[in-house]
């Protein structure tokens, strides 16, 4: 199975840098810093 069907499914999974496609990786990277990049008066921003 690959990490696509993985993560589609409704399970919890932890992966590995090493099986995950970089695109995936650099966007999970760009979504999370901008998420850590909103103030806590931007609470829409955050859902």
């Amino acid at each position: 199975m690959n990490f696509i069907e993985i993560m589609k499914q409704n399970r919890e999974y932890c992966s590995k840098n090493t099986d995950m496609p970089s695109e995936l990786q650099q966007k999970a990277k760009e979504l999370c810093w901008k998420y850590n990049q909103t103030g806590p008066s931007e609470g829409k921003k955050k859902k």
